[in-house]
């Protein structure tokens, strides 16, 4: 029953999107999902590698087939859109939580708190601030509370990591510190194709309106030229045929005007 249900959600043939935006969005989700599983599965093989922490590294690993499964998901923006919202904002809680367990494991002194700062700068990619204001507001603050916890606030109560010595963390600060910057860079490029894409969507929607707009006068047009032609043929012709039956002089004079503008509107 499980694998059927997971089965469906990944192989869903309704992958294919016919809107344009929708699967320009879900390639660029799909980029920032992989920038997620990179850093998670790059720090998972440091871990265990320099460190020996299994433990970390593979709750880490485990993170990574979760980007991975979220990857893997078809028609993501199409099928679940009434769910992505929450789900967006439930990953950012997530991803808040897993920073500040990071943190206080290192002894607050990993340099591991500029991560709050690249998920701040992340949310104008996922949320929109006119429509998503309450959700954006959500997340801030979740970020705050727990930034000002883990600085300003002794948990003794949360474990620490017993593989680190006092040489590492210089090592593994630079570490969080470059990653933090290389996050940074990447949450500019995202939301800078996003903004690109909306504007080009825009444009094209200007486009289609302009185009439509000459579509309806050209057709505003040719129904009054059609107009035109259905009263030569219906009034003026019945005046003609009056006129030739009664034998009147005027016939030809009236025939050859208006035949010649007949003529001259076909």
């Amino acid at each position: 029953m499980i694998y059927k249900f997971f089965y469906k959600l990944v192989n869903n043939e309704e992958e294919i999107v016919d809107d344009d935006y929708d699967r320009s969005y879900k390639d660029l989700i799909n980029r920032y999902l992989l920038l997620l599983l990179i850093i998670f599965l790059f720090y998972s093989i440091f871990i265990i590698i320099f460190f020996g922490d299994m433990l970390s590294s593979v709750f880490l690993i485990v993170i990574t087939f979760f980007w991975l499964f979220l990857m893997s998901i078809k028609g993501k923006t199409k099928r679940f859109r009434e769910i992505l919202k929450p789900t967006i904002i439930s990953i950012f809680v997530l991803l808040t939580f897993i920073v500040s367990f990071f943190n206080i494991y290192t002894y607050q002194n990993a340099g591991v708190e500029y991560f709050y700062f690249c998920l701040l700068f992340a949310v104008p990619f996922f949320l929109n601030y006119k429509n998503d204001f309450f959700s954006i507001l959500f997340i801030v603050f979740i970020i705050s509370i727990n930034f000002i916890a883990c600085q300003y606030f002794n948990l003794d109560l949360l474990p620490k990591s017993p593989f680190l010595q006092k040489d590492d963390f210089k090592v593994i600060r630079v570490l969080n510190i470059l990653f933090s910057i290389a996050s940074f860079l990447m949450d500019i490029i995202f939301v800078a194709q996003k903004d690109k894409l909306i504007h080009g969507l825009i444009h094209e929607k200007e486009i289609k309106d302009s185009t439509i707009k000459d579509l309806i006068k050209t057709n505003a047009e040719l129904m009054k030229h059609q107009m035109l032609i259905n009263n030569l043929s219906e009034e003026n012709i019945e005046e003609i045929l009056n006129l030739a039956e009664n034998n009147s002089p005027v016939f030809l004079k009236n025939f050859n005007f208006f035949s010649h503008t007949s003529f001259r509107k076909s």
